[in-house]
């Protein structure tokens, strides 16, 4: 029982002693006699009326003496006590989400500025690697003497690492740009199915090479996308290339494309099953080896697709994209 409802139920026993008043005063006053019930039933009013009020009474007042600050000392009243406590709480809150909303801002600033250091040293790194590609180039492509095999091998090899580096800069580079809201999104609407479909001859020639299968097994009327057509075959890209690198030699990389819910368990069980629907939304099921993954490719495209509004979900051997379909409000534009 709250302390108004106590406080209010006192009044009852005190309205029945008045209405037994009145009834005393008319029967005294016009029938000379008033009944004895009566008379009993504004006794026991009054009496029930003192006994609650005072229960009640007392009731309330060791709760604000419980509740009112040590500080308080007697001739002080509770109430403005409790009010002063209270009012500086109040004042200490928000100043604790002043100070909260002043680090989150300086976070974010932080977070923008090393986004930055980040962007400006990829450049500046991807700059002497190119410069040291150049030679490289030449030297392969133009004879200046003869080489031995093993020469040509190690110059090879260079370049390639060169190749390599400079691509991992370029990646960090726009993660960087990500982070600090240097992404424009430019929403369309799309069909994932024919994404896939542009995707599949570049990423298949790639897993030809590397000597593991791609397939693909896309569900037909499949609900439009609006979202960036490049940030999305980007991340796409990305992952898809990443989940064939993970894969050894003479395995399989399997790529399902249905709506969120309806994509079945692989028959082999290594899929992460069956999924409940939360909105529309389509899903892009990868079933790859578990090798080591390419953290700077995934890095990137997880921030890709985030920003498209969806979410990656990683095991070991599985990687689910989720991305919203046309009308969801999922999809956002960088800051």
């Amino acid at each position: 029982m709250t302390v108004g409802q106590r406080l209010y139920l006192a009044i009852v026993p005190a309205i029945l002693g008045v209405f037994a008043v009145a009834g005393l005063a008319y029967w005294g006053e016009y029938g000379r006699e008033a009944p004895h019930i009566l008379v009993l039933v504004g006794v026991i009013a009054s009496v029930a009326s003192l006994i609650v009020a005072w229960r009640n009474t007392r009731y309330v007042a060791t709760r604000l003496t419980r509740i009112a600050p040590a500080s308080a000392t007697a001739p002080t009243d509770e109430l403005e006590a409790i009010e002063r406590e209270v009012t500086q709480l109040r004042q200490a809150v928000a100043t604790a989400q002043a100070e909260e909303a002043s680090a989150a801002a300086h976070a974010e600033a932080s977070v923008r500025g090393y986004a930055d250091l980040v962007a400006d040293a990829a450049a500046g790194a991807a700059r002497q690697v190119d410069e040291l590609r150049m030679p490289l180039h030449i030297l392969l492509e133009n004879r200046f003497g003869d080489l031995n095999e093993n020469q040509e091998e190690m110059l090879a090899a260079a370049r390639a690492a060169a190749d390599d580096i400079q691509a991992n800069l370029e990646r960090l580079g726009q993660i960087a740009d990500v982070d600090r809201g240097g992404v424009r999104l430019r929403p369309e609407r799309l069909r994932l199915s024919d994404m896939i479909s542009a995707l599949l001859p570049a990423l298949t020639a790639e897993a030809e090479r590397l000597g593991v299968r791609l397939t693909a097994e896309i569900a037909p009327l499949l609900p439009p996308l609006q979202a960036d057509r490049a940030v999305l075959g980007r991340a796409l890209s990305l992952l898809i290339g990443d989940a064939v690198h993970r894969t050894n030699a003479e395995g399989t990389v399997h790529v399902t494309v249905h709506e969120r819910g309806e994509w079945p368990i692989p028959s082999d069980g290594s899929g992460p099953g069956l999924q409940t629907s939360v909105g529309p939304s389509l899903e892009v099921a990868i079933t790859h080896g578990a090798g080591p993954e390419q953290q700077v490719d995934v890095a990137l495209a997880n921030r890709l697709i985030q920003l498209l509004g969806g979410t990656v979900l990683r095991e070991p051997a599985t990687t689910v994209i989720s991305v919203p379909a046309a009308g969801d409000a999922g999809v956002r534009s960088a800051r």
